[in-house]
């Protein structure tokens, strides 16, 4: 890996609108997604 960059973290209350603006801005384009311990991440779909 070239270019290391420290590791980025986006709360996972974030919005959506909020983590892509802050993951375009820094040109990441791959996460992993977690919680904290005890939380759980939902996705709501149709």
């Amino acid at each position: 890996m070239a270019d290391k960059r420290p590791l980025m973290e986006v709360s996972y209350t974030a919005s959506l609108a909020d983590t892509m603006n802050t993951l375009v801005a820094n040109k990441v384009v791959a996460v992993l997604v977690v919680a904290p311990s005890g939380h759980w991440i939902s996705v709501v779909g149709p």
